[in-house]
């Protein structure tokens, strides 16, 4: 079997939430890095990108992973069954919150820490919510167009058709 074909296996084996931490954890990280990267590129010259690449790997994308598990959790918590009035919008403001509120702690624990450090994830923080917002929109329309099409054809089942 090749390598992509037991990874995808792996991957189909998974429980649903397993796989929306792995895929939020996966989104807020590059979206995150991708946007500190921008920023520490824009902010000091060429000369500089040794300097640059070791903050990144050693900083920032330990970092980043973690951000994007918050998001993550923000995305499961936007997820929870909640009664059916409540709106897309309303699950994915919820993901938000628990990101912002993760992201923010994290901030204060870092700063509390290291208190004269320059931090470009500050900066990239504030892309978790953003992240985790679009993610719980994007799944949550995607779960309920499944779960439409999946009661559309269990009717036509019991219609004979």
């Amino acid at each position: 079997m090749s390598a992509s074909g037991s990874l995808w296996n792996w991957w189909r084996s998974r429980s649903a939430n397993w796989r929306l931490v792995l895929l939020g954890g996966l989104l807020g990280t590059i979206g995150a890095v991708g946007l500190s990267a921008l920023n520490n590129i824009g902010r000091f010259s060429v000369g500089y990108v040794p300097w640059i690449l070791m903050n990144l790997f050693l900083f920032e994308i330990p970092a980043m992973v973690i951000l994007g598990l918050v998001v993550s959790s923000g995305v499961i918590v936007a997820l929870l069954p909640l009664p059916r009035s409540t709106h897309a919008i309303a699950r994915a403001l919820v993901a938000g919150i628990v990101a912002t509120v993760g992201s923010g702690a994290l901030i204060f624990l870092y700063f509390t820490l290291f208190p004269l450090t320059y931090n470009p994830v500050l900066a990239a923080a504030y892309t978790g919510p953003v992240v985790g917002i679009a993610f719980a929109i994007v799944v949550y329309r995607w779960g309920r167009g499944a779960s439409k099409a999946a009661k559309t054809g269990s009717r036509r089942r019991e219609e004979g058709g």
